[in-house]
């Protein structure tokens, strides 16, 4: 059975690997404002919204044809 380690052991000037990847600064940075980003989600509402919208009106139009229908 092999033995499985999360982490190589360092060798010659090899900087220990983790096993996920690190994040720097900016990264986290970047990823901070995508979150605090207000227009963001007041975007994702107005998206929420509009398709609420077009269901509510292809299904107003499906009951409008059924009823022609009859």
């Amino acid at each position: 059975m092999a033995i499985h380690h999360l982490t190589p052991p360092i060798r010659g000037g090899e900087r220990p690997r983790l096993p996920s990847a690190q994040r720097g600064p900016v990264s986290i940075a970047l990823a901070a404002m995508h979150v605090a980003d207000p227009d963001r989600q007041r975007i994702r509402e107005l998206r929420r919204r509009i398709a609420e919208r077009i269901e509510a009106d292809i299904a107003l139009l499906d009951a409008l044809d059924a009823g022609g229908r009859a």
